[in-house]
Protein backbone atom coordinates (compact mmCIF):
# COMPACT_ATOMS: atom_id res chain seq x y z
CA UNK A 1 0.00 0.00 0.00
CA UNK A 2 1.71 3.42 -1.04
CA UNK A 3 1.76 6.08 1.62
CA UNK A 4 -1.28 8.05 -0.90
CA UNK A 5 -3.49 4.97 -0.08
CA UNK A 6 -2.52 5.07 3.55
CA UNK A 7 -3.33 8.50 4.17
CA UNK A 8 -7.06 7.90 2.56
CA UNK A 9 -7.09 4.56 4.73
CA UNK A 10 -6.44 6.62 8.52
CA UNK A 11 -8.51 9.47 7.30
CA UNK A 12 -11.17 7.02 6.39
CA UNK A 13 -10.71 4.95 9.85
CA UNK A 14 -11.03 8.11 11.58
CA UNK A 15 -14.31 9.48 10.18
CA UNK A 16 -15.84 5.98 11.13
CA UNK A 17 -14.36 6.12 14.57
CA UNK A 18 -15.91 10.18 15.16
CA UNK A 19 -19.18 8.41 13.17
CA UNK A 20 -19.44 5.95 15.48
CA UNK A 21 -19.01 7.85 18.94
CA UNK A 22 -21.15 10.65 17.25
CA UNK A 23 -24.09 7.96 17.14
CA UNK A 24 -23.21 6.32 20.55
CA UNK A 25 -23.64 9.86 22.09
CA UNK A 26 -27.46 10.65 20.06
CA UNK A 27 -28.22 7.23 21.22
CA UNK A 28 -27.10 7.70 24.59
CA UNK A 29 -29.05 11.53 24.58
CA UNK A 30 -32.03 9.79 22.71
CA UNK A 31 -32.64 7.06 25.75
CA UNK A 32 -32.52 9.76 28.92
CA UNK A 33 -35.44 11.44 27.03
CA UNK A 34 -37.36 8.28 26.62
CA UNK A 35 -36.42 7.25 30.47
CA UNK A 36 -39.56 7.46 32.43
CA UNK A 37 -39.82 10.30 35.21
CA UNK A 38 -40.02 10.27 38.89
CA UNK A 39 -43.03 8.12 40.23
CA UNK A 40 -46.90 9.73 40.22
CA UNK A 41 -48.40 7.20 42.89
CA UNK A 42 -46.80 6.08 45.99
CA UNK A 43 -47.60 3.83 48.90
CA UNK A 44 -46.86 2.51 52.07
CA UNK A 45 -47.73 -0.36 54.04
CA UNK A 46 -46.74 -4.08 54.77
CA UNK A 47 -45.56 -6.82 51.88
CA UNK A 48 -46.23 -10.62 52.32
CA UNK A 49 -45.90 -13.19 49.57
CA UNK A 50 -47.67 -16.15 48.48
CA UNK A 51 -46.10 -19.42 47.00
CA UNK A 52 -46.05 -22.87 46.48
CA UNK A 53 -49.84 -23.26 47.44
CA UNK A 54 -51.17 -20.91 44.98
CA UNK A 55 -48.67 -22.16 41.86
CA UNK A 56 -50.36 -22.51 38.62
CA UNK A 57 -53.60 -21.01 40.06
CA UNK A 58 -55.31 -18.83 37.45
CA UNK A 59 -54.52 -15.29 38.28
CA UNK A 60 -56.80 -11.86 37.94
CA UNK A 61 -54.82 -11.44 34.69
CA UNK A 62 -55.75 -14.67 33.49
CA UNK A 63 -51.99 -15.63 33.55
CA UNK A 64 -51.01 -19.25 35.83
CA UNK A 65 -49.38 -17.62 38.89
CA UNK A 66 -45.94 -18.60 38.96
CA UNK A 67 -44.20 -18.10 41.95
CA UNK A 68 -40.65 -18.24 40.83
CA UNK A 69 -41.56 -14.96 38.11
CA UNK A 70 -41.52 -11.10 39.74
CA UNK A 71 -44.59 -10.60 39.78
CA UNK A 72 -46.89 -9.55 42.55
CA UNK A 73 -50.93 -9.04 43.56
CA UNK A 74 -52.53 -5.42 44.82
CA UNK A 75 -56.16 -4.54 45.20
CA UNK A 76 -56.54 -1.91 43.17
CA UNK A 77 -53.41 -1.24 40.53
CA UNK A 78 -54.38 -1.63 36.97
CA UNK A 79 -53.25 -5.22 35.90
CA UNK A 80 -49.98 -4.69 34.28
CA UNK A 81 -48.47 -1.85 36.07
CA UNK A 82 -44.88 -2.15 36.71
CA UNK A 83 -44.12 -1.09 40.49
CA UNK A 84 -40.85 -0.81 42.22
CA UNK A 85 -41.42 -2.47 45.75
CA UNK A 86 -38.60 -1.22 48.73
CA UNK A 87 -37.87 -2.73 51.56
CA UNK A 88 -37.95 -0.29 54.14
CA UNK A 89 -35.66 -2.35 56.58
CA UNK A 90 -32.88 -2.82 54.21
CA UNK A 91 -33.23 -0.09 51.07
CA UNK A 92 -33.28 -3.50 48.79
CA UNK A 93 -35.27 -2.61 45.64
CA UNK A 94 -37.14 -4.42 43.03
CA UNK A 95 -39.09 -4.25 40.13
CA UNK A 96 -42.66 -6.18 39.79
CA UNK A 97 -45.46 -6.60 37.45
CA UNK A 98 -48.65 -6.57 38.75
CA UNK A 99 -51.05 -9.66 37.54
CA UNK A 100 -52.79 -10.04 40.49
CA UNK A 101 -55.15 -9.21 43.35
CA UNK A 102 -54.66 -8.94 47.25
CA UNK A 103 -53.86 -9.58 49.55
CA UNK A 104 -56.76 -9.31 51.36
CA UNK A 105 -55.32 -8.92 54.64
CA UNK A 106 -56.08 -5.50 56.73
CA UNK A 107 -52.79 -3.72 56.92
CA UNK A 108 -51.08 -5.76 53.98
CA UNK A 109 -50.80 -3.57 50.47
CA UNK A 110 -48.68 -6.11 48.16
CA UNK A 111 -48.41 -9.72 47.71
CA UNK A 112 -45.28 -10.99 46.34
CA UNK A 113 -44.10 -13.69 44.53
CA UNK A 114 -41.97 -16.18 46.18
CA UNK A 115 -39.35 -14.92 43.57
CA UNK A 116 -39.81 -11.30 44.23
CA UNK A 117 -39.78 -11.87 47.77
CA UNK A 118 -36.70 -13.81 47.84
CA UNK A 119 -35.06 -11.17 45.69
CA UNK A 120 -36.60 -8.03 47.89
CA UNK A 121 -34.84 -10.37 51.50
CA UNK A 122 -38.33 -10.37 52.94
CA UNK A 123 -38.82 -14.64 52.23
CA UNK A 124 -37.99 -15.76 55.44
CA UNK A 125 -39.33 -12.79 57.54
CA UNK A 126 -42.78 -13.14 55.40
CA UNK A 127 -44.05 -9.74 55.85
CA UNK A 128 -41.42 -6.72 55.87
CA UNK A 129 -42.46 -2.93 55.72
CA UNK A 130 -42.33 -1.00 52.22
CA UNK A 131 -42.79 1.57 49.82
CA UNK A 132 -44.37 0.89 46.43
CA UNK A 133 -43.78 3.52 43.52
CA UNK A 134 -45.50 3.69 40.17
CA UNK A 135 -45.23 5.48 37.10
CA UNK A 136 -49.09 5.73 35.82
CA UNK A 137 -50.01 7.32 32.95
CA UNK A 138 -52.39 10.51 33.62
CA UNK A 139 -55.46 9.13 32.38
CA UNK A 140 -55.01 6.38 35.13
CA UNK A 141 -56.21 9.23 38.00
CA UNK A 142 -59.45 9.92 38.96
CA UNK A 143 -59.22 13.72 38.22
CA UNK A 144 -57.85 12.87 34.74
CA UNK A 145 -54.57 14.91 35.22
CA UNK A 146 -51.06 13.45 35.69
CA UNK A 147 -50.68 13.42 40.05
CA UNK A 148 -48.12 15.43 41.30
CA UNK A 149 -45.25 13.18 42.91
CA UNK A 150 -47.39 12.08 45.84
CA UNK A 151 -45.77 14.31 49.32
CA UNK A 152 -44.32 11.74 51.77
CA UNK A 153 -45.97 9.94 53.77
CA UNK A 154 -49.58 10.93 52.13
CA UNK A 155 -51.69 8.38 50.78
CA UNK A 156 -52.05 7.25 46.66
CA UNK A 157 -53.44 9.76 44.88
CA UNK A 158 -57.05 7.66 43.76
CA UNK A 159 -56.92 6.23 40.97
CA UNK A 160 -59.93 5.97 37.52
CA UNK A 161 -61.57 2.87 37.24
CA UNK A 162 -63.98 0.22 37.95
CA UNK A 163 -63.96 -0.34 42.01
CA UNK A 164 -66.07 -1.79 44.83
CA UNK A 165 -66.08 -2.40 48.78
CA UNK A 166 -65.08 -5.97 49.83
CA UNK A 167 -66.75 -6.03 53.37
CA UNK A 168 -66.85 -9.62 53.90
CA UNK A 169 -65.52 -13.07 53.08
CA UNK A 170 -67.29 -16.24 53.87
CA UNK A 171 -66.19 -20.14 53.54
CA UNK A 172 -70.36 -21.04 53.97
CA UNK A 173 -72.47 -19.41 51.22
CA UNK A 174 -75.97 -18.70 53.31
CA UNK A 175 -74.01 -16.26 55.81
CA UNK A 176 -72.38 -14.33 52.94
CA UNK A 177 -76.35 -14.03 51.49
CA UNK A 178 -77.26 -12.85 54.50
CA UNK A 179 -74.40 -10.02 55.24
CA UNK A 180 -75.42 -9.17 51.32
CA UNK A 181 -79.32 -8.44 52.25
CA UNK A 182 -78.43 -6.43 55.27
CA UNK A 183 -76.14 -3.93 54.06
CA UNK A 184 -77.68 -0.21 53.34
CA UNK A 185 -76.63 -0.22 49.40
CA UNK A 186 -78.67 0.44 46.04
CA UNK A 187 -80.55 -2.75 44.75
CA UNK A 188 -78.23 -5.09 42.42
CA UNK A 189 -74.61 -3.28 43.54
CA UNK A 190 -74.53 -6.07 46.77
CA UNK A 191 -72.89 -8.87 45.55
CA UNK A 192 -71.91 -12.01 46.53
CA UNK A 193 -69.00 -13.52 44.53
CA UNK A 194 -67.01 -17.16 44.85
CA UNK A 195 -63.69 -17.69 45.31
CA UNK A 196 -60.96 -20.48 45.07
CA UNK A 197 -57.59 -20.86 46.78
CA UNK A 198 -56.10 -23.34 48.43
CA UNK A 199 -57.84 -23.81 51.40
CA UNK A 200 -61.53 -24.12 49.16
CA UNK A 201 -64.42 -21.91 48.33
CA UNK A 202 -64.94 -18.98 49.45
CA UNK A 203 -67.44 -16.43 49.09
CA UNK A 204 -66.75 -12.61 48.77
CA UNK A 205 -69.30 -10.36 49.31
CA UNK A 206 -68.74 -6.84 47.73
CA UNK A 207 -70.84 -3.68 46.86
CA UNK A 208 -69.83 -2.25 43.68
CA UNK A 209 -70.75 0.26 40.76
CA UNK A 210 -67.80 2.83 42.14
CA UNK A 211 -66.35 4.91 39.16
CA UNK A 212 -62.96 6.03 40.92
CA UNK A 213 -61.25 5.24 44.17
CA UNK A 214 -61.78 8.11 45.95
CA UNK A 215 -65.67 7.61 45.40
CA UNK A 216 -65.36 4.02 46.68
CA UNK A 217 -63.20 4.75 49.95
CA UNK A 218 -65.71 7.28 50.89
CA UNK A 219 -68.29 4.52 50.84
CA UNK A 220 -66.00 2.34 52.95
CA UNK A 221 -65.36 4.36 55.34
CA UNK A 222 -69.15 4.71 55.33
CA UNK A 223 -69.54 1.23 55.65
CA UNK A 224 -67.33 1.20 58.51
CA UNK A 225 -68.83 4.17 60.23
CA UNK A 226 -72.10 1.78 60.95
CA UNK A 227 -70.63 -1.72 61.36
CA UNK A 228 -69.59 -2.95 58.29
CA UNK A 229 -65.61 -2.11 57.95
CA UNK A 230 -63.86 -3.46 54.29
CA UNK A 231 -61.50 -2.61 52.03
CA UNK A 232 -61.51 -0.96 48.18
CA UNK A 233 -60.77 -3.34 45.22
CA UNK A 234 -60.48 -2.59 41.75
CA UNK A 235 -63.01 -4.66 39.39
CA UNK A 236 -60.89 -5.97 36.62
Amino acid sequence: MGKMQMTRARALLGFLALTMVAGALLAGCAGTRGRSGPPNWREEGLASWYGADFHGRRTANGERYNMYAMTAAHKTLPLGTQIVVTNRETGRRIRVRVNDRGPFVAGRIVDLSLAAARALGSAEAGVVPVILEAELPASAFANAAAAPPPRRPAAPPPLLGAFAVQVGAFAVESNARGLAARLPAPPGTARVLPFEDNRGTWWRVRVGGYHDELEASTAAAAFGEIGFPGFVVRED
